[in-house]
């Protein structure tokens, strides 16, 4: 099995797009978004959203649609309704119900691999972080194999038999990569969305 891993698109359609075609190049079987779908006010958020709803892309929650959300709703409140510029400051109606509906955390059970998704807002994990902190939270997620966003960096860890990966992000701030998950052979692979071609990512091995 094959599972496509892309994250933090931060309204940018192009990126998204990107990704996606490397994906469907790789002929993957799923595809996976790992949250920070759209920015605030800004870039192309709601197409973003629709192109993911148009393709059943399952995701996860990032911060940066948490704060979307909670800056819609403000702007319902306080907002001056008189002001010509407010309805381009808001989120289409199907934007604002994915969002505020996304879950924090997905579980999958994969060729008899736990599998948990989640942006990394509840975990947050880079090539830095001590390994007992990586071994504290991947016994708290309950999963063989963690996937996180966040950091905007590729990141395949091991410890103690378990994984924690993370694709990186398709964004022009970030990356610019996403990744596939093949099971059962557990081989990740992170791709450069402008040029295709496979790169390394940070491996942290902790036995």
């Amino acid at each position: 099995m094959k599972i496509g891993l892309l994250s933090d698109i931060h309204s940018e359609l192009n990126g998204l797009e990107l990704a996606l075609a490397q994906l469907q190049l790789q002929n993957v079987d799923q595809i996976i978004c790992i949250g920070d779908v759209v920015e605030i006010g800004r870039g192309r958020g709601d197409e973003v959203v629709a192109r993911l709803k148009e393709l059943a892309i399952p995701g996860v929650m990032g911060n940066h649609d948490q704060y979307s959300v909670g800056h819609h709703l403000w702007l319902l409140k306080n907002g001056d309704s008189a002001d010509p510029t407010l309805p381009s400051r808001l989120l289409k109606p199907n934007t604002f119900t994915y969002l505020q509906h996304l879950p924090e955390i997905l579980r999958y059970e994969w060729a008899g691999q736990r599998v948990v998704i989640s942006h990394g807002t509840l975990w947050t994990l880079h090539p830095q972080t001590r390994p007992y902190i990586f071994k504290r939270i991947v016994e708290l997620a309950d999963a063989d194999i963690l996937i996180l966003g966040h950091t905007h960096i590729p990141m395949r860890a091991h410890i103690e038999g378990r994984w924690v990966l993370n694709p990186g992000s398709v964004s022009e701030r970030g990356s610019r990569t996403c990744a596939i998950l093949t099971l059962p052979e557990l081989c990740f692979s992170v791709y450069d969305i402008v040029t295709s071609e496979p790169i390394q990512e940070a491996f942290i091995d902790y036995p």
